[in-house]
């Protein structure tokens, strides 16, 4: 299970989301691109595109962060649960992603 924003990067963000047609440098969906060495600087702190009185992600706060939202599918986001289409994440890997925001969402 990752614990570390470069765990998730390796094992989930670029298998799973930097890749063609979704969120890769060439076709970004939402300006959101999660390859490695640009994905932090376009989560933490950042707006979302989609509800922008949120942040993709806000340290500390996952109930605020709209990354964690639309990984768990929650009824208020825009658009469709993440990864689009599935499979999706299991609940053990959301929870630590939670529990990286909770600890102030490190760049580690």
């Amino acid at each position: 299970m990752a614990t570390t924003f470069s765990q998730f990067q390796a094992q989930i963000f670029t298998p799973s989301c930097g890749i063609v047609s979704c969120h890769n440098t060439g076709t970004a969906q939402a300006g959101l691109v999660l390859e490695a060495g640009q994905s932090y600087g376009n989560l933490v702190n950042v707006a979302s595109t989609q509800q922008p009185g949120l942040n993709r992600v806000t340290p500390n706060q996952p109930e605020q962060s709209y990354l964690i939202k639309k990984l768990r599918g929650d009824p208020d986001i825009t658009g469709e649960r993440m990864p689009r289409g599935g499979p999706f994440l299991n609940q053990a890997d959301i929870d630590a992603m939670i529990a990286w925001i909770n600890n102030g969402a490190p760049d580690n």
